[in-house]
């Protein structure tokens, strides 16, 4: 009696499931995937279910469906075996079906964009302060630059924009090389004179600074100032709660407009919302792998990972289901291999579903 009370159980929550599969949650779905056999009395029950409605046209759907749970009630062992031995086809229906029931709801939902990609995707220019002039349009990506200052009787200050959807290498007048991403702006003399190399950024970049112990490497960003005197590291600064500067090799000092803290490798400071640091140990390869062309994502929300994304190819973002936007996940994928494969790499998690309309990646 004890095996069949189980068997009772399993079944009811089966039909429950079934039943109210527009209602599911995430933590369901993870049941469903972890218990084999309660997903695939769904399947059945859903199988039954759908082969009905495919007759809608001459009998009464809910009412036979009603009266077939009706009929097997999960009451005698041998009544079990049934379920059992219906034809597994129907896997991907079932699960199709509880992702039709959700975006049905999701459909009501407002949509939320949270990244706005530029109507066109724009040349990366290099523009000289001294002539306010375009210096240099380059509109292919993973491109190099030295400036020539050899030929530059005057110093100047030049100005390197990347926009939304392009990258973009930098090799500075004193040896140092900096990885531009998209979306962000580096200045720089074409000599540095005096007692320090100054540069300023906006966006993010990864700097590989040559060493030169009497002449101190600053990154200036809006919020933050960070100095080295050789050594790898990251600076993001985009302006937004997520600006920080992480340590891959050697040791920096960063200031922000209150306090200074002097980081060790694979440590990253952020500002906070008093203005001041915070200091975190945090995995290096995210950085290091951006730079040599690759996403890479370590349980980090759904939202920001779409926005990487989104940024790299000049796409905006829409999220459909919001209630995605937090959902934690590990993505590792080519930043250069394009837009759909990307998307089908999410795809084949199974957890999301992501898609290209035009100018837009949508999130259901």
């Amino acid at each position: 009696m004890e095996d069949f009370d189980k068997i009772d159980e399993q079944m009811q929550r089966a039909l429950d499931i079934v039943e109210n599969a527009a209602d599911i949650t995430d933590e369901q779905l993870a049941e469903l995937d972890a218990d084999k056999e309660l997903l695939q009395d769904c399947r059945d029950l859903h199988s039954v279910k759908m082969m009905a409605q495919k007759q809608a046209s001459a009998i009464d759907v809910d009412k036979e469906y009603k009266a077939f749970e009706q009929r097997h009630q999960p009451r005698r062992k041998h009544k079990m075996s049934i379920w059992w031995g219906i034809a597994a086809a129907a896997a991907a229906v079932f699960i199709g079906f509880i992702f039709l029931q959700k975006e049905q709801i999701i459909d009501d939902e407002q949509p939320l964009m949270v990244y706005e990609a530029d109507a066109e995707l724009s040349p990366i220019t290099i523009t000289s302060k001294r002539t306010g002039k375009v210096a240099q349009t380059i509109t292919e990506k993973q491109q190099e630059y030295t400036p020539a200052i050899e030929d530059m009787e005057i110093e100047d200050v030049l100005t390197v924009d990347v926009p939304k959807g392009g990258s973009y290498t930098v090799n500075l007048p004193d040896g140092s090389r900096v990885y531009l991403y998209a979306d962000s702006r580096l200045v720089f003399p074409t000599r540095f004179a005096g007692s320090e190399r100054a540069v300023q950024l906006e966006g993010e970049a990864y700097f590989k600074v040559a060493a030169d112990s009497d002449h101190p490497f600053i990154v200036n960003t809006p919020t933050m100032q960070t100095m080295v005197l050789g050594t790898e590291f990251n600076v993001r600064a985009y302006g937004n709660a997520a600006d920080n500067v992480t340590l891959i090799t050697g040791s920096v000092m960063v200031n922000s407009r209150q306090h200074h803290a002097k980081l060790n490798p694979g440590e990253q400071a952020s500002i906070n919302d008093k203005g001041g640091l915070n200091i975190a140990q945090v995995d290096i390869e995210p950085y290091t792998s951006w730079r040599d062309g690759f996403f890479y994502f370590d349980n980090v929300k759904l939202q920001d990972i779409m926005r990487a994304i989104g940024r790299n190819f000049n796409l905006s973002v829409e999220f459909r289901d919001t209630s995605l936007l937090d959902y934690k996940i590990h993505f590792v994928a080519d930043r250069t291999s394009g837009i759909e494969t990307v998307i089908n790499t999410l795809n084949r998690m199974k957890k999301i579903h992501v898609q290209q309309e035009g100018s837009k990646i949508v999130v259901y």
